[in-house]
């Protein structure tokens, strides 16, 4: 009886086998599910720079620093100064007088001043 059983267990392995070669051959072939052509949309454009292509980016909001706008020798003198004095917000309000920019990009040029960039 052990001896039908076994070979019994024997015919069935080699069953599944052969069937999973014969469904890796098709799919190798090409004979398996087919592939849906969806209709192609361009990438929405965005406004600074290139369109994105994806959803995800490795830095995100991430954009090339700007060169500061160009200033007078003067006010960067008065800004070195009035950093060197420890009166950083002071510096960043006479950047926004003087260009007219708004706070976070005054910031900026203040720091390219301060870390001697400009």
């Amino acid at each position: 009886m052990s001896l039908l059983l076994m070979l019994l267990a024997l015919i069935g392995a080699v069953a599944v086998l052969g069937l999973g070669a014969l469904v890796m051959d098709r799919l190798r072939q090409g004979s398996g599910p087919r592939q849906v052509d969806w209709p192609q949309r361009p990438p929405p454009a965005t406004e600074n720079g290139p369109t994105q292509v994806g959803g995800y980016t490795l830095l995100s909001g991430a954009v090339a620093e700007e060169p500061p706008p160009l200033l007078p020798e003067a006010t960067v003198a008065r800004v070195r100064q009035l950093v060197a004095e420890g009166q950083e917000l002071d510096a960043i309000r006479f950047v926004q007088a003087q260009t007219g920019v708004d706070v976070q990009r005054a910031r900026e040029v203040v720091a390219w001043i301060r870390d001697g960039r400009l």
